[in-house]
């Protein structure tokens, strides 16, 4: 045990001892993510802010006494500048002053077959223009049904109430469990990817494999201690970018569709953790598998490549549906049974017995990487082919 330890102290001192890889491997992912998000979140709220705060202006062309009244009652509540102009304007005119001018959109009307009618002009790639038609198509619906009113009387001849009857805290955390695991899952595997490619390929490009087989160590202890280095350095950088994507959660709510305040508890917190171990796991197995058959880094990678094609593919599968199936056998599928729990556990709707399966597989299905490696660590023809 002594043997492993000493080969899992190497393997951190690699990263540990160097500042730079230290900063870089730990460090600085969880800033670049926590700070992406940040920075997308507020730039979102500042501009949903902007909407806000801006008076639509409205134009309106030829359109009735009756709707202009209407319309004028309406516009506090609906935050419109209106403004009657019933200049004759072509087509071409009328887009030329809602792009270049501050309009955000016209409303002609005019009278086809006794029926009013009305043209509505606006840029649907402009977030104000296209703000403004939405409040003004509330506005029609409103005077739709008041038009309905006088000619029939009440139309109201149904009253529906609405009485949602799920969760709330379920649908709070339903955002972050469509979109997060896939964010996880890139993060271990690049993590992983980067660490685990360099770990055997990397001994065998710059020759020092051969030195470390001379050494008073069996393959068996050498490869069981990358093995659990690698793990371990996965797994510290990966928990580091996921704090910087909690940091983040304040200024991203809009990105992760959050709908409101989202209290996790400990026990959360540790079932999380128990995910990106598995996570961890599995990635550092497949990589590692990848660097023991390939001759250069380079390779290592270019092998590794289609295992995290497939990891983020696995996760995106679970973001077309909110629910999590009830099967068994879906949480011993490796890899995937993963970004199922971490998306039951944000959005609490995780069963004891899910999680139990989940990291028993993940640690048999280590335990046969692990041999399976052990095995082709002891074969010369892999670990020194040409």
């Amino acid at each position: 045990m002594s043997k492993i330890w000493g080969i899992i102290k190497k393997e951190l001192d690699k990263v540990i001892k160097n500042p730079r890889m230290f900063f870089s491997t730990f460090i600085l992912p969880g800033l670049i993510i926590g700070g992406i998000y940040s920075f997308m979140g507020i730039s979102l709220d500042s501009e949903s802010g902007k909407i806000q705060e801006h008076k639509s202006v409205v134009y309106l062309v030829r359109t009735s006494d009756q709707f202009n009244e209407f319309i004028n009652l309406s516009r506090n509540e609906t935050y419109i500048d209106l403004r009657i102009d019933n200049t004759i304007l072509t087509e071409e005119e009328i887009k030329t002053r809602i792009f270049e001018d501050d309009v955000d959109l016209y409303i002609v009307g005019e009278f086809i077959d006794s029926k009013e009618h009305f043209t509505l002009y606006f840029n649907q790639l402009d977030n104000l223009s296209a703000t403004a038609y939405e409040k003004v198509k509330v506005l029609l619906e409103k005077y739709h049904d008041l038009l309905l009113e006088d000619k029939y009387g009440d139309i109201n001849l149904i009253n529906t109430t609405p009485k949602p009857i799920g969760d709330k805290k379920k649908e709070t955390g339903i955002g972050l469990a469509m979109l997060l695991p896939m964010i996880v899952m890139t993060i271990v595997f690049s993590s992983s990817l980067g660490i685990g490619a360099d770990v055997i390929a990397g001994e065998k490009e710059r020759g020092t494999l051969s030195t470390l087989l001379m050494a008073p160590i069996t393959k068996t202890e050498i490869i069981v201690g990358k093995i659990l280095a690698t793990t371990i350095i996965t797994l510290l950088s990966s928990v580091g970018s996921f704090l910087g994507i909690a940091a983040s959660l304040p200024f991203a709510t809009k990105i992760f569709n959050v709908s409101g305040p989202i209290t996790y508890s400990v026990m959360d917190y540790v079932g999380i953790l128990f995910i990106l171990l598995s996570v961890a796991m599995m990635a550092v197995c497949l990589v590692l598998f990848a660097s023991t058959l390939a001759r250069t880094t380079k390779e290592a990678s270019m092998y590794a490549m289609p295992i995290y094609i497939v990891a983020i593919l696995a996760s995106t599968v679970s973001m077309f549906s909110t629910d999590l199936p009830k099967e068994f056998y879906y949480y011993l599928i490796p890899i995937y049974n993963s970004v199922l729990g971490l998306k039951g556990i944000l959005s609490f709707s995780i069963e004891l017995y899910q999680l139990i399966l989940i990291f028993s597989s993940t640690i048999v299905y280590f335990i046969l990487f692990s041999f399976v490696l052990v095995r082709l660590f002891h074969s010369e023809k892999i670990l020194f082919s040409k």
